[in-house]
């Protein structure tokens, strides 16, 4: 998995949230985005996404933090394995897979992916 510029790890840091489902990666996924490419991913932005909405702040940057090291580490692991991921926003995330009702917001895979376009 290449992720220079840290969205897919962002996205998993984020799932960690209670609540924060399929619909709500792909509801956040072009904010997120946004950040990754203007090199704006950090706990800080984050916590922004994690706290929107909330009177009451639940979450800080130090467990913010927490789960971007734990990300980033599964899939450097991931990546020993032969194990690639792509997000619904990656390139190489399967047409076939676009255009069904709910389709998974991460997709786990061995091998060549191509044969799913």
């Amino acid at each position: 998995m290449v992720d220079e510029d840290g969205f897919a790890v962002a996205m998993m840091a984020l799932r960690r949230i209670k609540g924060f489902g399929n619909a709500k990666m792909f509801e956040l996924a072009p904010r997120v985005l946004e950040l990754a490419e203007k090199g704006e991913i950090s706990p800080e932005s984050l916590v922004a996404i994690a706290n929107e909405g909330t009177i009451v702040p639940r979450y800080d940057s130090t467990e913010i933090k927490s789960w971007l090291d734990a990300e980033r580490s599964n899939c450097e692991d991931w990546e020993k394995q032969g194990i690639q991921v792509a997000t619904a926003q990656s390139s190489d995330y399967p047409d076939a897979l676009k255009g069904i009702r709910s389709p998974p917001f991460f997709l786990y895979y061995k091998g060549d992916i191509a044969p799913l376009s």
